[in-house]
């Protein structure tokens, strides 16, 4: 029962978020428990899952905590969390499991017992030290960095980023990064990793402008990040563009896009409109609608868990009854009432002992799938836009990229450019990488954390190397 519980817990998840702040904790110095814990938990048998608690601080100076099992597909389930000078406790009720624990003198372990409805199990969880991500850049770097801020002064939103600039005299290209769903920082930072950081890097070295920002309403920008639509998204974007322009380190006919994930939906739309982007990159870019992204997203992720055909085909009915209402009401609060009793009948598929704790994590996501953004991604078509896009295009994917399938996006991209008349674009699909860019074995998202690599060297090569030949920056200028 441990892992049927969790299983569709994951599957709900893998279209929605969702977030718990703990409530205020009295303990005086709360820093020791900050980080991530990491521990063996054996959940049927002699089989064992690896146990992530994260504790984090909140804006108010609050405890957060959350943990992930990862071999049941669990990522960032909320807890409640009490911290006393020398024990722990977290729970989460609704799924009927908690932990009592005890740290020991050097406080970087905690011993106790994990509790899951009637299966208890002894747990030991230790600190884990910082991840080690080698391909991170370090000062001094070769290049100029300048934090900076621009206006979207339609939406009265400031935008926040870095800027880094070639030390060279000679005007440059320029490239604005574009970050995938979420509420993401400028560096796109993930699982440890720093992509965007790494990408401008590179870029920088090799003669390229790179502007990098944070989303509206997420770490310096001001804004509301939750009630933007990718509409929204794209004026940010454009004001990026505007913003570039008026630089005079940056050629201003050289100014490109490069989006990862949901950024690769926007770019194609910020250019279809503006005449001052000279060319795009999409990094794992759909040119599906986000219903039929979503079906395939989950399906392939749920097959490549062990996820039998029917369970699958479950979770399948269960989207498209819930995606119909938000397709066809367009009144939040009636979509709301139609959300809860698909749920309430799916729900009764399942024991009653169960069925009140899957009640609980459901409609914690109903305000996520009745969200402005969700109605725009779900029924907005890229092709729209990739039809009008006539500019130097370059689309890259992964081989294992499970949230982009790039067997059934890039020739679509292709179809689409050459139904434009594009006479240069290029798609390419790399071997053994994953929705991230890295270096995969199976482009699992339980392994985006474990992998040292942040993005592939050839990707990186590939995407400098095209820049370059189009536009004659050199790493020469970088000096």
């Amino acid at each position: 029962m441990f892992r049927k519980v969790f299983l569709y817990f994951a599957i709900f998840q893998s279209f929605l978020l969702a977030a718990s702040f703990s409530e205020d904790q009295t303990a005086e110095n709360k820093n020791f428990i900050l980080g991530t814990w990491i521990s063996s938990l054996e959940t049927q048998g002699t089989k064992t899952s690896n146990l992530d608690l994260v504790v984090t601080l909140d804006e108010k100076n609050r405890l957060i905590s959350r943990c992930s099992l990862k071999e049941h597909g669990i990522k960032d389930l909320p807890l409640d969390l009490v911290l006393t000078k020398n024990s722990l406790r977290f729970e989460n009720e609704s799924l009927g499991l908690h932990f009592d624990g005890c740290f020991n003198e050097l406080k970087n372990e905690i011993t106790g017992t994990f509790y899951q409805n009637e299966n208890n199990h002894t747990l030991t969880l230790k600190k884990r030290s910082k991840l080690f991500r080698p391909q991170e850049p370090k000062a001094p770097y070769p290049y100029r960095v300048e934090n900076i801020q621009y206006e979207n002064t339609f939406a009265k939103v400031t935008l926040a980023g870095t800027l880094t600039c070639p030390l060279t005299d000679k005007k440059c290209p320029a490239v604005l990064l574009i970050a995938g769903s979420g509420p993401n920082d400028r560096d796109e930072t993930v699982f440890g990793h720093k992509p965007f950081f790494l990408l401008a890097d590179y870029l920088t070295r090799n003669g390229i402008v790179v502007l990098r920002v944070d989303k509206r309403g997420v770490a310096s920008s001001t804004g509301h990040y939750e009630s933007a639509t990718g509409l929204d998204f794209a004026d940010d974007v454009q004001a990026g563009v505007e913003y570039l322009k008026n630089r005079s380190e940056v050629n201003s006919k050289q100014i490109g896009l490069i989006g990862h994930s949901e950024g690769g939906l926007i770019a194609p739309m910020v250019a279809s409109k503006s005449k001052d982007v000279a060319f795009i990159i999409l990094m794992a870019g759909p040119a599906i609608t986000g219903e039929e992204l979503l079906y395939e997203q989950t399906q392939a992720i749920l097959q490549a868990k062990g996820v039998g055909l029917s369970e699958r085909e479950m979770q399948r009915n269960l989207q498209e009854k819930l995606f119909s209402i938000i397709k066809e009401e367009d009144d939040p609060r009636i979509a709301e009432i139609e959300l809860r009793k698909v749920l309430e009948r799916y729900l009764n598929e399942f024991p009653n002992e169960k069925r009140n704790a899957l009640r609980v994590i459901y409609e914690t996501q109903i305000d996520r799938i009745n969200s402005n953004w969700f109605r725009y991604f779900l029924t907005y078509d890229p092709k729209t836009a990739l039809k009008q896009i006539k500019i130097p295009f370059l689309a890259l994917n992964g081989e294992l990229d499970l949230q982009v399938s790039s067997k059934q996006n890039l020739p679509l991209i292709a179809k689409a450019l050459k139904k434009a008349c594009n006479k240069d674009y290029q798609v390419i699909e790399f071997p053994k990488v994953n929705h991230l860019f890295q270096t995969a074995l199976t482009g699992s998202i339980e392994e985006y954390s474990q992998i040292e690599e942040t993005l592939s060297p050839l990707v990186l090569k590939t995407i400098s190397d095209w820049i370059c030949e189009r536009f004659k920056a050199s790493s020469e200028t970088s000096k």
